[in-house]
């Protein structure tokens, strides 16, 4: 019995002191990652000295000479404290996800790479103001900034998350902004479901007028005249069972998740104070850490502080000393879904009221993680990118021998968007 105990406490002692030196060591790798606030840095691609103060809040407080400073310097905080959501947020716009998480997330990878947001963000670019585009380099220099000091200083992986998913963090560029832009506008948009369900009310009723009346038409002279489904309805593909997300953590846009806001005014003659106030309510889902990030900037047109959106150098909802802003969003309907005919004997041609033409079609790779890569072949018509018909119940919408193809707003490649925020 005491040979038992003393073999029991030798394991159970070896047991605590190998868990104590794992502990130890992942303690030491994760602390080496968070940012300390106490330094001093020399860093490229700035004119003169840049100061981040941080309240009892953390929140940064950014002073330079020079525009592009300051937003060098806001990259660089977004870097020090949002690395692994930097991470996140563009691997969503690339489509890139399931190289970290498996098969969880290949449905939604597909679809973001059917759409082209990443290669339609890097035309953007070009199209963008001088002004923003110098905003945009100064930005993606902070982050690198933050990225090489983390490679030179062996300071972990820049965010204890990026040793549960290990990943290799490539240099930002202004493109990944304008993608996480593009991103958030399709998770703000639920229009494809809209006219999906406005599709299966039309063959359930075939009758327009009473449609109108369930679901009003938007005002104005319409963009392109709808064709009476009646005619390709014993022609569709009798499958209506709702196609279900690739995971709860990363849903597709829909009208039941997608967002609006509201923005809430009073003038000084209705405020105790005798100020005018605004109140900015974003309908963003709640996560951690937050979509937004509080900061302030001195830039020479005066000083800003509000919420920023990590990956981008816009303060989406804020103030200076002359005025305060917030967006909304709202259930603008900003895509159409376009039923086109394939021909049968060729499915890369589909018709126009000009005859057949060709797709435009390439192929695509899509890592997954302990799985081998899926290949994909993407199709374009003039009208935008085909889309799976497992997405969005589109199955029960399109005929035989039909394709999906969405047109949206977004996908723009002289998107100026970020300029104008």
């Amino acid at each position: 019995m005491s040979i038992l105990f003393k073999w029991l406490s030798r394991t159970l002692i070896s047991f605590f002191l190998v868990a104590s030196a794992v502990a130890i060591i992942s303690y030491n790798l994760a602390s080496r990652s968070l940012p300390k606030y106490s330094q001093n840095l020399v860093a490229e691609n700035i004119k003169d000295k840049i100061e981040i103060i941080r309240d009892s809040s953390n929140i940064p407080h950014i002073f330079s000479n020079y525009d592009d400073d300051a937003f060098f310097a806001l990259g660089y905080a977004h870097a020090q404290d949002r690395f692994w959501q930097l991470n996140i947020l563009r691997r969503s716009a690339q489509g890139r996800l399931s190289e970290l998480f498996g098969q969880k997330t290949v449905r939604l990878d597909e679809f973001v790479r059917r759409l082209d947001l990443y290669n339609l963000s890097r035309m953007s670019v070009k199209h963008q103001t001088e002004k923003t585009k110098a905003i945009l380099k100064a930005y993606s220099n902070g982050i690198n900034a933050r990225v090489r000091e983390v490679n030179s200083k062996a300071l972990g992986r820049g965010s204890p998350e990026m040793f549960l998913y290990p990943s290799n963090f490539s240099l930002w560029q202004p493109a990944d902004s304008i993608a996480i832009l593009k991103l958030l506008s399709l998770k703000m948009t639920g229009q494809i479901d809209a006219e999906v369900n406005f599709s299966k009310a039309l063959l359930v009723l075939n009758n327009q007028e009473m449609l109108s009346a369930l679901l009003s038409d938007a005002p104005g002279k319409p963009v392109t005249k709808l064709n009476s489904l009646e005619q390709r309805s014993l022609n569709l593909n009798h499958n209506t069972s709702k196609s279900k997300n690739s995971s709860n953590l990363f849903k597709f846009p829909s009208m039941e998740f997608s967002g609006a806001s509201n923005v809430f005014g009073a003038t000084k003659e209705r405020s105790a104070a005798g100020g005018s106030l605004m109140a900015n309510d974003p309908h963003f889902e709640l996560t951690v850490p937050s979509l937004f990030y509080l900061a302030r900037l001195e830039l020479q047109s005066g000083g800003v502080i509000g919420a920023s959106v990590p990956g981008t150098p816009i303060i989406l909802s804020g103030r200076n000393k002359k005025l305060a802003w917030g967006v909304t969003a709202s259930y603008l309907d900003d895509q159409d879904i376009f039923i086109e005919e394939q021909d049968i004997s060729n499915p890369k041609l589909y018709r126009t009221e000009d005859g057949w033409k060709e797709f435009k079609i390439d192929k695509q790779f899509i890592k997954v993680k302990n799985y081998p890569d899926i290949e994909i072949e993407r199709k374009w018509s003039r009208n935008g990118p085909v889309l799976p018909k497992t997405s969005f119940d589109l199955l029960s919408i399109t005929p035989k021998n039909h394709v999906a193809t969405l047109s949206w707003t977004g996908l723009n490649a002289a998107d100026t968007t970020l300029s104008s925020i």
